[in-house]
């Protein structure tokens, strides 16, 4: 998860400095990395979440959207 810094980095970075502006892309490239590397392929390789990742991606791409997706764990 990104932080409340890193998200309003990447909404708005004009009000950062360049220094705490490269420090922040640094994290989240590094969140990013880790999460198509490590936790994307465990999502879609279980079968409680593989619907989920579905729901949330259309032609592999990341839907757009004003709803968000729905999902409910199975009892």
């Amino acid at each position: 998860m990104l932080s409340i810094h890193e998200r309003n980095y990447l909404e708005n970075n004009d009000n950062y400095s360049k220094s705490y502006s490269y420090v922040l892309e640094h994290r989240i490239k590094k969140k990013l990395q880790q999460f198509y590397r490590l936790e994307l392929s465990l999502i879609e390789q279980s079968p409680n979440l593989t619907e989920f990742h579905k729901n949330l991606t259309e032609n592999n791409k990341l839907r757009t959207g004003s709803e968000p997706v729905t999902f409910t764990l199975p009892m």
